[in-house]
């Protein structure tokens, strides 16, 4: 269970301004819109809350299927990570520090769930729609939808939006194009990614947007 909530707006914005201004009435796209100088003020706020260190290893765990100390860089990285995510669950403990400790941690999550599903595909929650015998090639724009959809439902426990669908699809079909590409190796020598690399890649990519979103970290 969530603790310390606040309220948020979600339709104005909360200004801090001076005592005697509570209210502001300003023009937005043409119309009249009230801005409150608090968000307690606001008859359409709404109150979120955010998961502390605890919380956020049983999601990680619930959504990817990957017991923490099964791995040893998962739970290395979940370790390290305790400091820097929320002790309390409080909303105002949300930082970019915070943050980006909850993205590092759906990295190690997202990689060892991505490893965990391509050995056994029958097993798998978050990428059933993937062929890993097909590559590249496999990861067409209807099985990428098929994963993102997949990706909501488990880190955020709703359907994903257009909006949101168009935009996981967009990054995991840009990592593809870009892992594909020969690069240098800090040795200086040329490299390219295997087929099953690239595969692996796009969709951790993907797995570690919708892990280390505040949508996760608040749901």
């Amino acid at each position: 269970m969530k603790t310390k909530l606040i309220k948020l707006s979600i339709v104005s914005v909360a200004l801090v301004l001076g005592s005697s201004c509570s209210i502001i009435t300003g023009k937005a796209q043409g119309q009249n819109q009230k801005i409150y100088a608090s968000p307690d003020q606001d008859p359409n706020a709404q109150t979120v809350g955010t998961q502390n260190f605890l919380q956020v290893k049983a999601s990680m765990e619930k959504a990817t299927n990957v017991v923490t100390t099964s791995d040893t860089t998962v739970n290395s990285t979940y370790t390290t990570s305790i400091s820097q995510l929320s002790g309390d669950g409080s909303a105002n403990s949300v930082s970019a520090a915070s943050l980006t400790a909850t993205t590092t941690l759906a990295s190690a999550y997202c990689t060892k769930a991505v490893a965990n599903e391509r050995a056994a595909p029958s097993a798998g929650v978050l990428f059933t729609a993937v062929d890993f015998t097909q590559g590249p090639t496999g990861l067409s724009d209807s099985v990428l939808s098929s994963v993102a959809a997949s990706l909501a439902k488990r880190f955020w426990g709703r359907p994903a939006s257009s909006t949101e669908t168009a935009a996981l699809v967009s990054l995991m079909k840009d990592t593809l194009s870009n892992v594909s590409k020969t690069f240098t190796s800090v040795a200086g020598t040329s490299r390219t990614l295997s087929a099953s690399q690239q595969v692996d890649a796009a969709l951790m990519i993907g797995c570690t947007a919708a892990g280390g979103s505040l949508d996760f970290v608040r749901s």
